[in-house]
């Protein structure tokens, strides 16, 4: 698999799909989430291309009808639309491949013309910050959902928070709210690789589902039971 021809072949179509659309159209969807028109034309984009690699099931948010069975293809093609409506950077194009073999994760930031993938610069070492604070979501916090604390800060797109995680550009990310696989396939990958992974109220969470009920926690497993009580009293 040539993934770097699969990756440049993709943010090549993206950022073209950014140019041509300079006016976004925002629609509401029945979960009152944004989709727009960048987020269409983008999945349409990873469809097509994944299609010359890949013979294996594809299932995205703005993909319907969706059938999750391994392998598969799970993609977001803005996760955090709110933060693309915005302009504010919170925004990603989330890509992951998912099986009981292998997985692997890729994340492009459009508005720093970046990507993280989990295959690049694999150590077996544990992810090491002096950084002591976790990012929440933009929306729960702003609903009153956490508690003031130095312990987090706001940013909007799980994905986004995920891969910065995985770089070590905090400690920990924590979600109230419930995900779904496209929102956090990705991420998840990346963050495995650096030995942070993903727990729930009964420990760490090894599956692949198609929805994850919150609280979540993507923490190293030295941090889990610190951060799951602090965490949950916020």
């Amino acid at each position: 698999m040539d993934f770097q021809k699969y990756f440049d072949e993709l943010i090549k179509e993206v950022r073209k799909i950014f140019d041509n659309n300079k006016k976004l159209r925002v629609e509401t969807k029945e979960d009152n989430t944004f989709v727009t028109n960048i987020d269409i034309e983008i999945d349409k984009a990873i469809k097509n291309i994944s299609s010359k690699y890949f013979n294996f099931y594809y299932y995205s948010e703005e993909t319907s009808p969706r059938e999750f069975k391994l392998p598969v293809l799970v993609v977001d093609p803005i996760d955090g639309t709110k933060g693309l409506v915005d302009d504010n950077g919170e925004y990603c194009v989330s890509v992951a491949y998912l099986s009981n073999e292998s997985s692997w994760g890729w994340l492009y930031y459009p508005s720093e013309n970046r990507a993280v993938f989990s295959e690049s610069d694999v150590s077996d070492d544990e992810n090491v910050t002096n950084i002591n604070f976790g990012l929440v979501s933009r929306s729960d916090f702003s609903k009153g959902l956490f508690k003031e604390s130095s312990l987090i800060k706001p940013m909007g797109s799980i994905a986004k928070k995920l891969g910065y995680l995985s770089e070590g550009k905090c400690r920990f990310v924590f979600s109230k709210t419930p995900k779904n696989i496209w929102d956090i396939a990705a991420g998840t990958v990346l963050c495995e690789r650096k030995n942070l992974f993903l727990y729930g109220k009964n420990g760490r969470i090894k599956d692949y589902l198609e929805h994850y009920q919150g609280p979540l926690l993507w923490c190293s497993e030295s941090d889990y039971e610190e951060l799951w009580e602090k965490m949950n009293e916020l």
